[in-house]
């Protein structure tokens, strides 16, 4: 599924950055100066899956849009993206109906990840029981990754989600604090020493398989590759 996300922010320089990471992640991003138009767009099309809103805009603030939608749609997911960032003015964005409140300026990895919680909670997808790279299989109802369709390795609860975002990514880059916050919620330095000492040992299942490779992208993250 394509993620149509509805973007209101009034700053055309980060509007324009935002929109323009965000398609390249591969989300459909409708990109509002304001709320009237912003209001009027979601009006006229109200199927957008998620909705990026700054607060301190001309002609309709975040939080009178935000009112205004939560009385058409109580379910869309809602994002702040603002700089006030006092304890009164997060609570007024929880209590107008915000999901989540994101304080700029703010790691982008941080709001992908944010994102992506809010919508397979919303929009849950088809669980996948088996996934195929490489020569190998990762069976997830067993908890098994099969090398070269024959030796089971038995996988602990992280070790199958590290290699079930890998499988769902072959070729691509997976950032590493997207996968810190998939796995803890959380990106601090002791879950990155953790996840490190993760990467190793599956690096080692993986040199098994001929077809597969696990590389490490400076600064970047992961490239779980396929050769098959």
């Amino acid at each position: 599924m394509k993620y149509k996300i509805l973007l209101i922010e009034d700053d055309k320089h980060f509007g324009y950055v935002l929109k323009s990471f965000l398609d390249t992640k591969g989300y459909d991003v409708e990109w509002c100066e304001d709320g009237e138009i912003a209001l009027e767009k979601y009006k006229q099309n109200p199927s957008y899956h998620l909705m990026l809103v700054d607060i301190m805009m001309p002609k309709k603030d975040g939080i009178t849009l935000v009112k205004e939608i939560r009385a058409i749609n109580p379910s869309i997911p809602i994002i702040f993206i603002t700089a006030k960032s006092q304890h009164e003015d997060i609570l007024t964005g929880y209590e107008v109906g915000a999901d989540d409140y994101v304080i700029k300026p703010f790691s982008i990895d941080i709001l992908l990840a944010r994102m992506q919680v809010l919508l397979n909670r919303v929009y849950p997808k088809h669980e996948v029981t088996k996934l195929e790279a490489g020569n190998s299989i990762l069976d997830i109802n067993r908890n098994l990754l099969i090398l070269n369709k024959k030796e089971e390795i038995r996988l602990s609860p992280i070790e199958l989600e590290i290699l079930k975002t890998f499988f769902l990514n072959v070729n691509k880059i997976t950032s590493k604090n997207e996968l810190l916050m998939h796995l803890y919620g959380d990106a601090d330095y002791f879950k990155s020493r953790t996840l490190d000492v993760y990467i190793t040992k599956i690096r080692k299942w993986i040199r098994q398989d001929p077809y597969l490779e696990l590389i490490s992208m400076p600064r970047q993250g992961y490239k779980f590759i396929s050769l098959k």
